[in-house]
């Protein structure tokens, strides 16, 4: 009988070890769950796409036309022929978009033509027509690019973006370009008796254009 109360008395201690052990890792393991910090999701802050200035500089040229751009980009002429009236760029340092302005001479009948010719690189966007002033043009774009382009008379005009990762930014380059863009009507001097500095009869001088004395 004795022996028996003793096997008992074991088993009961051995149980409550085997509790006591469980209740232990237990606690233990909340703690653990406790002690260790929650880490929360942080929000990606999307920056705002940069926009160009709303100051803007006239470019006059000397071919009968004028347009404005914003003043933060800088303008370089590269007109190198007879044919070209005017072959322009627009940049941004740090920005790797442009904007391009050509005013050609062209064997193109209609913006059609443009965009058949395969040496032109043209968005694949859905054509639609635009008024450039007093001429009919169409505007096509893409997620790479955006187009306007007329052909009236013999001449080719193209405002070109070219993105390059800044759609938002040269998108307003160019609505500033191509909305400001306007032909400047030629104003001819009289001819003076003086002959001394003064412009002879047949001198052209576009408006816009400055008198260099």
């Amino acid at each position: 009988m004795r022996k028996i109360l003793i096997i008992v008395s074991g088993i009961l201690v051995g149980i409550a070890a085997a509790a006591g052990f469980f209740i232990f890792a237990f606690n233990s393991n909340n703690n653990q769950a406790t002690d260790t910090p929650i880490l929360q999701a942080i929000p990606t802050m999307i920056p705002t796409p940069e926009a160009p200035s709303s100051q803007t500089i006239e470019f006059k040229s000397p071919s009968g036309f004028i347009f404005s751009y914003p003043d933060d980009v800088a303008l370089t002429d590269n007109t190198k022929t007879d044919t070209e009236y005017a072959t322009l760029a627009l940049s941004k340092k740090g920005n790797n978009g442009i904007v391009t302005v050509s005013v050609v001479d062209t064997t193109y009948k209609t913006v059609a033509d443009y965009l058949k010719d395969p040496k032109q690189t043209v968005p694949t966007g859905k054509q639609k027509s635009v008024p450039l002033r007093d001429v009919a043009a169409s505007d096509i774009a893409d997620s790479e690019s955006h187009v306007i382009a007329a052909v009236d008379q013999g001449v080719f005009y193209l405002f070109k973006a070219d993105y390059k990762g800044s759609k938002e930014y040269w998108d307003k380059v160019l609505d500033t370009v191509a909305g400001s863009f306007a032909f400047a009507q030629p104003v001819v001097t009289p001819a003076s008796s003086s002959g001394s500095g003064a412009a002879s009869s047949g001198d052209i001088i576009f408006e816009g254009e400055e008198t260099v004395e």
